[in-house]
C-alpha cells in the first residue's frame, strides 16, 4: 500500500502540500502551537498532535484528535475520534464520531453515528442519526430521525418543538429524563427513577424498570408498564397497560385514560372533567374519582374500591362481575352503578344515587357520615339489604317504613338527620320488610 504521510505545524499548515499519492493512503500529522488549520482536501487520515486547544477543519477524512481539546470542524463523509480534553465537534454530511472520557459538545446535521463515553457531552441533532451515551448527557434532537441508547445516569434527552421528526429513546441508567416535546416517540425506560414527559405529538413508552413517572401531555399516549410506575395524565387521549408492579394514574384535567390493570393492581385518581375506563386484572384497583369526571369499571377478575371526590362525578362498574365497594363523596352528587357481583355501597354527604346491578348488595348509611341530603337507590331488589346506622334511637325499621312516603318518585324514608332515601323502583315499603338492619345512636 502507498502511504504518504506529511507532518507540520498549524502555523504552516495553510501551506501544506495537497497529497501526490496516487492510489494509496495519505496521512496529515499536525504538530505546533494552537492555531486555526483547515485541511486540504485529499488526506485519507488527520492525526492532531498539537500540545494545546486547536480548531481544525476538514473534509472527508479520518481526524484523529489530540489529548489537549479543541475545535473540529468537518464535512462530507469523514470520521472523528476524540481521544481526550474537551472539544468542540462541528459535523456535516455523513459521519462517524465518537469520544473518549470529557465533557464534549457535538452539533451533527445529516446521517450519522455518534457515540460518547463518560463526562458530561452536549449533543445537538439534526437528520438521521443513532446515538449512544453512556454519561451525564444531554441530547437535544432537531428534525429528522433520531435514536438515542443512553445508559448513564442523570441525562436528559429533549425531542423537537416542531412537528414532523421521529424520536426513539432507550434509557437504562436511573435517574435520567426524557421529554419528546412535538416529536412522534417511541421511549423503553429500563433504569429507575426516570421521568418522561410526553407532549403534542404520539408516544409510544414501554416502562420496565423500577420507580419511574410518566408525565402525559396533549398527544396521543400508548404507555406498557411492566413495573411499579406512576403516571400523571394530561388532556390528551392515554391507553395504559399496567403489568406485574403496582401503578398509580393520575388523571389529568379533561384527559381521557383507557387503563388495563395489571397483576400488580392500579391506583387511579381522575381528575376534573376527566373520562377513564378501567379494565380489571388478577391486581385490585382503587379508584378515585373526580370533579364532573366519568369512571367506566370493567373486570372478572378481581374487584375495586370507588371512593366518590367533592364534585358531581359518575362511577359505573356495570360491566363487572366482581365484589365491589363503592364510597360517595363528600358535597358532591355522586352516580355509582354496580355490575353483576355483591356490591357494597357507602353513601357520602352529598346526593348521591345508587344502582346495585345484579348479585346481593347492601346499601350503608352512616349518620356520621350523612348530612341531610337526599339520596336514590334505583333498583333495590328483595337480595339488597339497608344498612342504618348511628341515627336516633327514636326511630326504628318499622317506624321508618310506617312513615314512609309512596308517590310516583317511588318510595321515599327520612331518617332522623333529615336525610331522604327514594327506592325509585319500589311501589310499596312492603318490598323493603325484613331487609332493613337499623343501629341507632348509643
Amino acid at each position: 500500500m502507498n502511504l504518504q504521510v506529511t507532518t507540520g505545524t498549524l502555523d504552516s499548515l495553510p501551506l501544506a502540500p495537497t497529497p501526490t499519492t496516487s492510489g494509496g493512503q495519505t496521512e496529515l500529522i499536525i504538530t505546533g502551537a494552537p492555531a486555526n488549520a483547515t485541511v486540504p482536501a485529499g488526506y485519507s487520515y488527520v492525526v492532531d498532535l498539537a500540545g494545546a486547544s486547536n480548531t481544525v477543519s476538514a473534509a472527508n477524512t479520518v481526524l484523529i484528535t489530540g489529548q489537549a481539546g479543541g475545535t473540529f470542524n468537518i464535512t462530507g463523509q469523514s470520521t472523528v475520534a476524540v481521544e481526550g480534553g474537551n472539544n468542540l465537534v462541528n459535523a456535516n454530511g455523513t459521519y462517524l464520531i465518537s469520544t473518549a472520557p470529557g465533557n464534549n459538545t457535538i452539533a451533527a446535521s445529516g446521517v450519522g453515528t455518534i457515540a460518547t463515553h463518560i463526562g458530561a457531552n452536549v449533543i445537538f441533532a439534526t437528520g438521521i442519526n443513532s446515538i449512544s451515551t453512556i454519561g451525564q448527557d444531554t441530547v437535544v434532537a432537531g428534525l429528522g430521525l433520531t435514536t438515542v441508547e443512553s445508559a448513564g445516569s442523570k441525562s436528559l434527552v429533549l425531542g423537537n418543538p416542531a412537528a414532523g421528526d421521529l424520536l426513539t429513546v432507550s434509557l437504562s441508567g436511573s435517574q435520567s429524563t426524557v421529554s419528546t416535546f412535538d416529536s412522534d416517540a417511541t421511549v423503553t425506560v429500563a433504569g429507575s427513577q426516570d421521568l418522561v414527559f410526553g407532549a403534542q405529538a404520539l408516544s409510544n413508552l414501554i416502562v420496565t424498570g423500577s420507580s419511574d413517572t410518566v408525565v402525559g401531555g396533549s398527544g396521543a399516549e400508548t404507555i406498557n408498564a411492566l413495573s411499579n410506575t406512576v403516571l400523571f395524565g394530561g388532556t390528551g387521549p392515554i391507553n395504559f397497560v399496567g403489568g406485574a408492579g403496582a401503578s398509580t394514574i393520575i388523571g389529568g384535567s379533561g384527559g381521557t385514560e383507557q387503563v388495563a390493570a395489571g397483576p400488580g393492581g392500579v391506583l387511579l385518581s381522575a381528575g376534573t372533567g376527566n373520562s377513564s375506563t378501567i379494565t380489571g386484572g388478577n391486581g385490585f384497583s382503587t379508584i378515585f374519582g373526580g370533579a364532573n369526571s366519568v369512571v367506566d369499571f370493567v373486570g372478572s377478575q378481581n374487584g375495586a374500591v370507588f371512593v366518590g371526590a367533592g364534585g358531581n362525578e359518575t362511577v359505573n362498574a356495570a360491566g363487572s362481575s366482581t365484589a365491589n365497594l363503592f364510597s360517595g363523596g363528600v358535597g358532591g352528587n355522586v352516580s355509582m352503578v354496580g355490575g353483576s357481583g355483591n356490591d357494597d355501597f357507602l353513601v357520602g354527604s352529598g346526593s348521591d344515587t345508587m344502582a346495585g346491578g345484579a348479585g346481593s348488595n347492601a346499601f350503608a348509611f352512616f349518620s356520621a357520615a350523612t348530612g341531610g341530603a337526599h339520596d336514590y337507590i334505583t333498583d333495590f331488589s328483595p337480595s339488597d339489604s339497608l344498612f342504618l346506622l348511628g341515627y336516633a334511637s327514636a326511630q326504628s325499621a318499622s317506624s321508618l317504613l310506617s312513615s314512609a312516603t309512596v308517590d310516583s318518585s317511588g318510595v321515599t324514608l327520612t331518617l332522623s338527620d333529615s336525610t331522604k332515601i327514594t327506592f325509585t323502583s319500589l311501589n310499596s315499603t312492603s318490598a323493603l320488610n325484613g331487609d332493613i338492619l337499623y343501629v341507632p345512636k348509643t
